[in-house]
């Protein structure tokens, strides 16, 4: 993990040239090539939509930087069950991944987040919406400096629209779609297991890059 609080600007922008030199279709002999070995993600989201929309690419073989914050992911802290010193809810959505903390409070941040975006397709965030642009991060931006990069923001209730600004966790989704009032006993609404529609909305996502 690279960590800018730890490293000076000038180590790390070395350490991302050797990252940016190996973004490129890996060489294994003998082995099958993944439909997506091309592709460069870098994953801003959290929680469990965005990263478990990450985590399937990364699966059919794209490169996965994920970027966390100085505190790290939310979702380290979402424990027991832990897998090592790690809790399981952490370990399974990000297989496959790299991990970069960048603080974007700070000019240097921003610097390193471009100079990965230079490299790679897609951006993937699950940010507030409108946040991304307040950080100067957005995609206008993101194609002045990689006029191919692909932004995937993923939202609860879209990017436009008189909801676009409510938060949106798992079971507000359940019962805005109405799925509570068709589960649970009597008339007690209840609230499926599993994180439905977030999973199901990761899975969309997946969908839209892999065709």
């Amino acid at each position: 993990m690279l960590d800018i609080r730890r490293d000076s600007l000038s180590e790390m922008i070395e350490n991302l040239d050797m990252v940016a030199t190996e973004i490129s279709p890996p060489n294994r002999p003998g082995m099958t090539l993944l439909p997506l070995d091309d592709v460069t993600v870098i994953d801003l989201s959290h929680a469990l939509a965005g990263p478990f929309a990450s985590t399937m690419l990364g699966d059919f073989g794209a490169r996965i930087i994920k970027i966390e914050p100085p505190g790290g992911d939310i979702s380290r802290a979402w424990g027991p069950p832990f897998y090592g010193s790690e809790p399981s809810y952490f370990v399974g959505l990000h297989r496959n991944k790299q991990s970069v903390v960048i603080d974007f409070k700070h000019p240097e941040g921003t610097a390193l987040f471009w100079k990965l975006v230079e490299h790679a397709d897609v951006v993937l965030e699950k940010l507030r919406v409108g946040v991304i642009d307040k950080l100067g991060l957005g995609y206008e931006a993101g194609r002045a400096r990689n006029p191919r990069i692909i932004y995937c923001s993923v939202s609860g209730f879209g990017q436009t629209g008189p909801y676009r600004d409510r938060a949106a966790l798992d079971l507000i989704l359940q019962a805005e779609s109405g799925m509570m009032s068709v589960t649970g006993e009597g008339r007690r609404p209840g609230r499926a297991r599993g994180r439905l529609h977030r999973r199901s909305h990761g899975r969309h996502v997946r969908r839209l890059r892999a065709s």
